[in-house]
């Protein structure tokens, strides 16, 4: 914007290794085109050296040139909102209808604001790639006493009645959509990112092994920053992996 540009600008909170996490995970399945090669790597089976892994790891690097210093600590989930909120920009790089409950209470700002997949890192990477399944996420503790309670509130979540006033606040509902979604949302921006959701290639968003996903974590924010190349910090993830599994 300060450069001249009329129409937008990225705004971005980087530094948190989560979201530094879904974008690689995202950039490696377009270039993979298989939702199982992180998990692969995840359990050992295949190396986090190869080439996929070293491209998106490359991307993430490059992403710390793209991205204001000022901005490389903000949260994202924060500080990015905050922006929109006030109309300080005109473009998100954060995914997903759920992002936009936020805006409920502010529909000038909801008309200036738009989404858009992140850039393809090789020839032939797919576009138009999201993090994961659209989904939401509940955890209860194995040996909870409650259990039955616990999942029937999990499948009440999931109704049309629960989902239809998730969508009216404008965020992503934890069950099926109901038939008339796009009337509960009301806002066009939520019906946008829906369907660029539902045209979109949907690739990995998690690692279930703890001490897996913290090596990653850990890694790329150093490859972000530049203190590993991404061949040093994907061969320390690759061996963080194997030095987990044969303890095991």
């Amino acid at each position: 914007k300060s450069e001249g540009h009329p129409y937008w600008y990225l705004s971005v909170g980087f530094a948190g290794p989560y979201l530094l996490r879904e974008t690689f995970y995202s950039w490696v399945y377009s270039v993979s085109k298989d939702f199982n090669y992180v998990y692969e790597a995840e359990f050992g089976k295949i190396s986090w050296t190869e080439e996929p892994f070293i491209l998106a790891a490359q991307a993430v690097r490059d992403t710390y040139d793209m991205v204001r210093e000022d901005a490389q600590a903000l949260d994202p989930q924060v500080d990015n909102y905050a922006l929109i909120l006030n109309q300080e920009t005109w473009g998100s790089w954060y995914e997903g209808p759920w992002s936009t409950g936020i805006l409920r209470d502010n529909p000038a700002a909801i008309e200036n604001v738009f989404a858009f997949f992140k850039p393809p890192i090789a020839p032939d990477a797919l576009e138009n790639v999201w993090a994961v399944d659209a989904a939401q996420v509940l955890s209860i503790e194995k040996d909870n006493p409650k259990l039955d309670e616990i999942l029937k509130y999990m499948k009440f979540l999931a109704t049309p009645e629960v989902s239809s006033i998730f969508i009216k606040y404008l965020i992503h509902p934890a069950g099926k959509f109901p038939d008339n979604w796009k009337e509960i949302a009301q806002y066009p921006i939520y019906a946008e990112m829906v369907e660029m959701y539902e045209t979109g290639n949907v690739g990995p968003w998690i690692c279930y092994t703890p001490e897996v996903e913290q090596a990653l974590l850990d890694n790329l924010a150093l490859i972000f920053t530049g203190d590993l190349t991404p061949e040093e910090g994907m061969a320390k993830v690759d061996e963080a992996t194997k030095a987990y599994w044969a303890s095991q």
